[in-house]
């Protein structure tokens, strides 16, 4: 099994060769994948996303800051991806953004908050927290 990665110029090729465990397999997977990075849209305007305090036990403070103006939400899920919370979020560019969620009555473990961006539909930052 081989996988090799040639960067030139701003562009990247990925190939990887598969063979079966024992080698005895006559047959060897290959592909390549050109990716140009100055093609692809950059998604992540998320410049700041703090969670605080954490762990926690009843409030669990989200502090962001964005490069470009977001129209989106916060969603609380728990380890089975259940949604928990959902809220509205307006971050404007350049603007320190805060928000408290009250994670009193939550049952104690780790849950997941992610940003998302409604006008793209999808999500653009996600982080861990745990609940005493």
């Amino acid at each position: 099994m081989g996988s090799h990665i040639i960067c030139a110029e701003g562009i990247t090729v990925v190939y990887d060769s598969l063979t079966s465990r024992w080698d005895t397999c006559t047959n060897t997977f290959c592909d390549s994948v050109v990716i140009n990075p100055s093609s692809i849209n950059r998604i992540n305007a998320i410049a700041e996303f703090d969670l605080f305090p954490n762990p926690t036990s009843d409030k669990l403070n989200i502090k962001l800051l964005a490069e470009k103006n977001i129209e989106g939400q916060i969603i609380v899920r728990d380890l089975l991806g259940k949604v928990v919370v959902t809220l509205p979020l307006n971050i404007q560019a350049n603007e320190t953004t805060r928000k408290t969620i009250d994670v009193s009555n939550y049952v104690g473990g780790a849950y997941f908050i992610s940003v998302g961006d409604n006008n793209k539909n999808q999500t653009i930052r996600t982080m861990r927290f745990i609940k005493k």
